[in-house]
C-alpha cells in the first residue's frame, strides 16, 4: 500500500488487490462499500 498527500484536504492511497485479503475485502466489497472501506483505512490517518 502506498499513501500519498495530494493536499492539505486529499490524499491517494494505492493498494494491491493481493493486499485485500490482509483487510477482508475483495474488490467487489472495497468497491461497493464504500463505508467499510473508509473505516479499514481511517487507521492510518489519526
Amino acid at each position: 500500500m502506498k499513501i500519498e498527500k495530494l493536499t492539505d484536504n486529499k490524499i491517494r492511497i494505492i493498494i494491491n488487490l493481493d493486499e485485500l485479503p490482509e483487510k477482508g475485502m475483495d474488490i467487489h466489497s472495497f468497491a461497493k462499500n464504500q463505508n467499510a472501506t473508509r473505516i479499514s483505512f481511517s487507521k492510518y490517518f489519526k
